[in-house]
């Protein structure tokens, strides 16, 4: 019998050691001396995702920052998108569509800088030529990759806000 007792000991030992320094961050909960693994909701995963890679998707024309996964967010909106079709609660179903709007906000902002990150590399591949000159070919350069940067900031906001106001109002409605 003491054998068994040693057993069971050294056993769940190893198992919560295994679970506090090999496991992935996951919330883990102890109830009533039993430990069991938490798995993270998509929603609060498409929160932790917007809290850590919102700035990133809006970074600067050429910058040299890392971007943001964009896998990883097309995996949420797939989740959300699912569980959205399962859904009986009109409430939740509503909560699944918003995280499905954020995260194709997200995916669009991130599609609308490559494409903008495209033109002015072509710009600065072909440029344009002047009969006028060097100086004046130059300046038609500046101006038109200026006009390109200017774009990006202006959709960036308005797509910055739109995200906010998405992620605000399912915030809300997940409590």
């Amino acid at each position: 019998m003491r054998a068994l007792h040693t057993f069971l000991f050294i056993g769940l030992t190893a198992a919560v050691i295994y679970l506090w320094f090999f496991r992935k961050p996951e919330q883990i909960v102890t109830v009533h001396e039993t430990t069991m693994i938490v798995a993270e909701t998509p929603i609060k995963r498409l929160s932790s995702f917007v809290d850590t890679h919102l700035d990133k998707a809006f970074l600067p024309l050429e910058a040299k920052e890392t971007l943001m996964p964009s896998q990883e967010i097309v995996q949420i909106r797939q989740t959300l998108k699912d569980l959205a079709n399962q859904s009986n609660s009109a409430q939740d179903k509503r909560l699944y569509l918003l995280g499905v709007s954020v995260c194709n906000k997200m995916i669009e902002a991130v599609s609308v800088r490559e494409q903008h990150n495209r033109r002015l590399a072509d710009m600065r591949r072909n440029p344009s030529e002047s009969l006028l000159g060097k100086e004046d070919a130059e300046r038609k350069q500046r101006f038109f990759e200026s006009n390109v940067i200017r774009s990006w900031e202006e959709k960036a906001d308005a797509l910055r806000k739109q995200i906010r106001l998405k992620y605000e109002e399912m915030r809300l409605l997940e409590r």
